[in-house]
C-alpha cells in the first residue's frame, strides 16, 4: 500500500516475504517522523476499520450447507473470511509496530495524566471571559446596535402588515368581481 509520502508497506502473505515485511517496515518507520507515525497510525485504523467491514459482510453472506452448490459458496466465503482475517491481523501488526515506534520516540512522564498534556478547554474556563478594557465603548456600541436592529424589525413587520392588507384587498376585489 502506498502512501502521498512515498513510503510503502507490502501486503503479502507467504512467510519469508512477512520476514522481509518486518525488517522493512521497521526501517521505514525509523524514517518516518512523529507527525508522520500519527498519520500512518490513523490510516492503519482507517484500513482494520475497513477490512473489519469486509468481515462483516463475509459472515453475513454465509449461509447453512444444503448442497453441493451451497458448500462451493461456503468454501469461497471461507476463503474470503480467511483472507480478512490475515489482513487484519497484518494490519494490527503494522499498527503494533507503529504503536511501539511513537512510544519510543515520544517521551511521556511516568505519572503524568495524558489529558493534561493536551491544551483542552473547560467549561469554567470557557465562561470566565476575558472584559476588554474598554468595555464601556463595546457596551454602546452594542446599544447602537441593538437600536438600529430593532428599528429593522419595525420597518420589516410594518411592510409585511401593509402586504397582507394589500393581499386581503385583491382577495375581496377577486371574489366581488363579475365573471
Amino acid at each position: 500500500m502506498a502512501t502521498k509520502w512515498g513510503h510503502s508497506v507490502s501486503m503479502s502473505v507467504s512467510s519469508g516475504i512477512r520476514e522481509e515485511k518486518k525488517t522493512t517496515r521497521a526501517s521505514n518507520v525509523q524514517q518516518l517522523n512523529e507527525i508522520s507515525l500519527s498519520i500512518q497510525g490513523q490510516q492503519t485504523v482507517q484500513d482494520i476499520v475497513s477490512k473489519a467491514t469486509d468481515l462483516f459482510r463475509c459472515l453475513e453472506d454465509v449461509k447453512i450447507v444444503v448442497d453441493d452448490k451451497s458448500k462451493v459458496e461456503t468454501r469461497n466465503n471461507s476463503k474470503k473470511i480467511q483472507e480478512a482475517l490475515n489482513g487484519i491481523k497484518e494490519l494490527f501488526s503494522r499498527l503494533r509496530a507503529i504503536y511501539d515506534e511513537t512510544n519510543r520516540r515520544v517521551d511521556i512522564p511516568q505519572g503524568d495524566n495524558l489529558e493534561d498534556l493536551f491544551p483542552l478547554k473547560s467549561e469554567a474556563q470557557e465562561s470566565e471571559m476575558e472584559v476588554p478594557k474598554d468595555a464601556s465603548a463595546v457596551q454602546i456600541e452594542h446599544d447602537t446596535l441593538q437600536e438600529k436592529l430593532r428599528s429593522k424589525n419595525k420597518e420589516i413587520k410594518d411592510l409585511i402588515d401593509k402586504l397582507r392588507t394589500l393581499m386581503w384587498d385583491i382577495n375581496i376585489m377577486m371574489a366581488v368581481k363579475p365573471s
